[in-house]
């Protein structure tokens, strides 16, 4: 077999190959859950930060 033909036949199993692009994916994915979580996490600790703001400002010092 001539070289052109293995040189062929290497780049069709390359870019026919989905184990690169699989774990790509799974970066992307994985990522994109991590900025939903900490959205999701800044968005409850502000709710909470106001709640203990509130009650600060309603109960009368303890000292």
């Amino acid at each position: 077999m001539n070289w052109m033909g293995k040189l062929s036949r290497a780049g069709r199993a390359f870019f026919a190959d989905d184990s690169g692009p699989t774990a790509t994916e799974y970066a992307v994915m994985l990522a994109l859950i991590v900025l939903v979580a900490a959205a999701a996490i800044q968005g409850i600790g502000t709710r909470i930060w106001g709640v203990y703001e509130g009650v600060n400002h309603v109960m009368p010092d303890a000292t």
